[in-house]
């Protein structure tokens, strides 16, 4: 009898410890429901190390846990181009000394388009190039897979990664599976952004967990809802009518978002020392990017501009003329970063910090495996 006792009470205890296992491991877990952000367990430092942070750690430079910011161009060392302006938009570039090692990257559209990186349903991102990383910009959007996501944090991944999870937000109401002809079990590609300030805002607000999911549906919708508005026609596909990608797609809002594009795309190409742009619509500033170096600027200017060209159509007055204030959109810069620090988030390979103050928010994207390099500073309008 006392050693049936024992018997039973080392069963137990096995399956307590199993019971804990699966637990954390995300087993018992019920699947997100359609139109819910999915929530996977944080991998392990050990198990989120790739062959790059292998050979980190192997000659002593690990992801850091450290709450120092690494490399950075000073604000107060930004210099300014003249001002480009097609219609309500002018864009302001920001030149400046680049931090980041000239190695090869690719962004992410680049790296889904060559099939260099292979986005999984997951959300779990695998970069099958050689000797490329793949840069991940806060606020892409990733069409396909079971609704569209926006990613939430920058980060680059490393040649021949390991697959590993992504941090997402649902740009994509009610859809639960594939939509039409699309492959359901991962993503096809990455062409748009999160790129006005009202979509900024509301994703930044979420980050912060000072708004909802639901707030950044409700703000996809608003943008809906303007873009067809000022296009004087219908943007939203049927095939799902809460897709801001597709929505993005439509030929109207191309063809009217491509006037401001056009114009404005070959200015880059007079700076070769060009990190950022500061994005002005109706003579104010609304939001500005800088990066780590000119190459990885230029990449994602596209993208970018045409964010910017979004919100320009979106905020349109006809009739009316504005003047940018130099100095007024160059104090947009430094105004956050002398805000109330917010904090910091962290995840396997970035720290994010956030600074608030009245008038903007300003957010900080840092490599941990690069001793919190500063990989992009994100400003936007309060």
């Amino acid at each position: 009898m006392k050693h049936q006792t024992i018997v039973w009470g080392s069963a137990a205890l096995v399956f307590a410890f199993l019971l804990v296992v699966a637990d954390r491991s995300g087993f018992w877990a019920e699947p997100a429901p359609p139109g819910q952000p999915e929530r996977r367990p944080m991998p392990t430092y050990e198990e989120f190390l790739s062959p790059v942070d292998e050979a980190n750690r192997e000659a002593g430079r690990g992801l850091t846990a450290s709450l120092e910011r690494g490399a950075a161009v000073p604000t107060a060392d930004y210099r300014f181009s003249q001002p480009y302006t097609h219609q309500n938009l002018t864009i302001y570039f920001v030149r400046g000394s680049g931090t980041f090692p000239s190695t090869p990257v690719l962004t992410l559209q680049e790296a889904m388009e060559q099939g260099a990186a292979l986005v999984s349903e997951g959300v779990a991102i695998e970069n099958r190039s050689s000797n490329e990383e793949v840069y991940v910009q806060a606020g892409d959007i990733i069409k396909g897979g079971r609704q569209d996501r926006a990613l939430q944090y920058d980060e680059l991944i490393p040649p021949q990664s390991q697959p590993f999870s992504l941090s997402v937000w649902c740009v994509e109401q009610k859809r639960g599976g594939p939509r039409g002809t699309e492959p359901g079990g991962h993503f096809s590609r990455s062409r748009f952004g999160l790129g006005t300030s009202d979509l900024k805002r509301a994703a930044c607000c979420l980050s912060a967990g000072t708004s909802s999911q639901k707030e950044v549906w409700d703000t996809v919708a608003r943008t809906q809802n303007l873009l067809e508005q000022k296009c004087g026609e219908l943007a939203r596909a049927e095939v799902s009518p809460s897709s801001l990608q597709l929505t993005l797609e439509s030929h109207v809002v191309r063809d009217t978002v491509s006037q401001y594009t056009v114009a404005l795309r070959p200015a880059v190409l007079e700076h070769d020392d060009a990190i950022g742009y500061i994005a002005v619509v109706n003579g104010r500033p609304v939001s500005a990017d800088v990066y780590a170096s000119h190459v990885i600027f230029s990449k994602l200017w596209p993208k970018l501009l045409d964010g910017a060209g979004v919100e320009a159509v979106i905020r349109a007055e006809p009739d009316s003329a504005f003047e940018p204030n130099d100095e007024f959109v160059r104090y947009f810069l430094f105004d956050p970063a002398c805000g109330s620090d917010s904090g910091s988030k962290v995840n396997n390979r970035v720290r994010v910090r956030e600074w608030r103050t009245d008038q903007a928010i300003l957010l900080e994207y840092w490599d941990r495996s690069r001793d919190n390099l500063v990989l992009h500073r994100s400003f936007v309008t309060r």
